[in-house]
């Protein structure tokens, strides 16, 4: 056991120490750390948003299905809707390759995390077996033996090899880094490119989406127009109907039928009655009592007051999501900015391969973690939960 214990050993001396030599000195890590916890968020986020695209989709469609229902719809217009709903389709479709592609993105940021981790490679077994190969090691002296090697001498020789391994794993830490930066610097901005390019899209189809959206609150608005006041009109119609009831009931029950409007229906009789209203009003007399037509009224009023109330409803809630879009619209922006980033501080990362702690590159790393920081408030923002406002 001993002897495949130190043939180990000397196995990943033999591997690793020449790296030592061969790169230039050990360099901070750090900032490939950054650059891979940076690249990871940006398509974590980017997750988040993309998510949204199908959905994007439906609610425009289920907009200008509601939009119909205030306008004339032909067979052109149904044809329109089923083309969208088949474009919701594709759309869901395509979902899975975009987040293939950005699977790859946060796979290179974390493969590049790994690589510069802290504690990549663990020698402590080989290490302990250092100690513990020296700790066996006795030399005859005459009838009895020796141990040459004690506790400080040990832990002296374990230190000296502890610093080798460390040197050298750095220094392969570093070749492999290099490694996987020069493969990714061709191929990082046609990958960048294309994610940014479903942003885009992404764009396009919210702001279609806004533009119907506020096509239906305009819709709505005017609508709320045509819904009288119910208060102002019920007070009107009841004074109008307490007009003929004058003659018909008791000071008491006149009171309690037509309330504060009793003087101004008597002092307005005349007028009233002969008006177009009363004279609507006489109509419906002739085969109803005063009681029900106010009862009429009453439920008229209510229903209309029920419906004003749905229609307010429904403004809020379209308003809710007109500024829902717009919270989406400006992540779009910053998600967009942070993707150009990724390739800037790529491109700084493979000039300074060579002297990763450079203070350029720190600088560098250090912006594009910003902006990154950035895109996740302003995503955090847009598709947490929305109360309405």
């Amino acid at each position: 056991m001993k002897s495949i214990a130190n043939h180990k050993l000397a196995a990943v001396f033999l591997v690793l120490l020449p790296l030592v030599f061969l790169t230039h000195g050990c360099q901070s890590l750090e900032t490939v750390r950054s650059f891979s916890k940076s690249t990871v968020a940006t398509a974590e986020s980017y997750g988040k948003m993309i998510s949204d695209l199908p959905a994007s989709c439906q609610r425009r469609v289920m907009t200008e299905i509601q939009i119909m229902n205030f306008e004339f719809v032909g067979p052109d217009t149904t044809d329109i809707i089923t083309n969208h709903l088949e474009t919701c389709e594709l759309v869901s479709e395509s979902l899975e390759g975009i987040n293939d592609a950005n699977g790859v993105l946060a796979g290179y940021g974390e493969a590049l995390g790994k690589l510069a981790a802290k504690d990549v490679v663990d020698f402590s077994a080989e290490l302990d077996a250092i100690k513990d190969n020296l700790n066996n090691v006795e030399i005859p002296r005459g009838d009895e033996t020796f141990k040459p090697f004690d506790k400080p001498k040990i832990n002296a020789t374990f230190s000296i090899a502890r610093f080798l391994f460390d040197i050298s794993l750095k220094a392969y830490q570093y070749k492999l880094i290099v490694e996987t930066i020069e493969e990714g610097q061709d191929n990082i901005e046609p990958l960048i490119g294309g994610l940014d390019e479903v942003l885009n899209g992404y764009n396009d189809m919210l702001t279609l989406e806004k533009g119907e959206q506020e096509r239906l609150l305009g819709r709505y608005k005017v609508l709320k127009l045509t819904i009288p006041d119910t208060s102002q009109e019920f007070r009107k119609i009841k004074t109008n109907i307490c007009a003929f009831a004058i003659d018909n009931f008791s000071e008491e029950e006149l009171i309690k039928i037509c309330g504060d409007q009793r003087l101004f229906a008597i002092d307005n009789r005349e007028r009233i009655i002969n008006s177009e209203e009363g004279r609507r009003i006489k109509r419906r007399l002739r085969t109803k009592s005063i009681k029900e037509v106010l009862f009429e009224e009453q439920i008229r009023m209510v229903n209309a007051n029920k419906q004003y109330v749905e229609v307010e409803s429904k403004i809020a809630e379209i308003s809710s999501n007109i500024t829902s879009n717009q919270r989406r619209i400006k992540s779009i922006s910053a998600a967009r900015e942070s993707l150009k980033e990724v390739v800037v501080a790529h491109n700084d990362l493979y000039n300074n391969r060579n002297t990763i702690d450079s203070e350029d590159l720190i600088m560098a790393v250090k912006k594009y973690s910003r902006q990154v920081s950035e895109l996740v408030k302003e995503v955090k923002a847009a598709y947490a939960p929305q109360e309405r406002e």
